[in-house]
């Protein structure tokens, strides 16, 4: 299976909905939970490693990579409203990926 068909996967899947806030918009990708070293990011990635989620709850995503790498200072000055801050890290806390990663070579975004 190629990259573009991945993607569609993925996206059905979803049923073309952001999974952190449902939007539906046609700014949707495909993102990875996390990172895992030497890895390709279409082929050795499971369906549970890959979620569609619209740019915006993306962007937050990356901020919030930023902020376990640079202090939650980042994440705080980013943007985002304390309620959505705190809607998306409650999210984050209840997801498959948070209470899989482990202390091998893998980063949560």
């Amino acid at each position: 299976m190629d990259w573009k068909q991945r993607i569609s996967q993925v996206l059905s899947r979803d049923d073309y909905e952001c999974q952190i806030c449902g939007s539906d918009s046609a700014d949707l990708i495909v993102h990875h939970k996390y990172f895992k070293k030497d890895k390709e990011p279409w082929v050795d990635y499971s369906d549970e490693e890959l979620i569609t989620l619209c740019t915006e709850c993306c962007a937050f995503e990356e901020k919030c990579r930023a902020a376990r790498e640079n202090g939650i200072k980042e994440l705080l000055n980013s943007g985002f409203t304390e309620a959505e801050i705190l809607h998306k890290i409650d999210w984050l806390k209840n997801t498959d990926a948070a209470k899989q990663i482990n202390s091998s070579n893998d980063i949560l975004i």
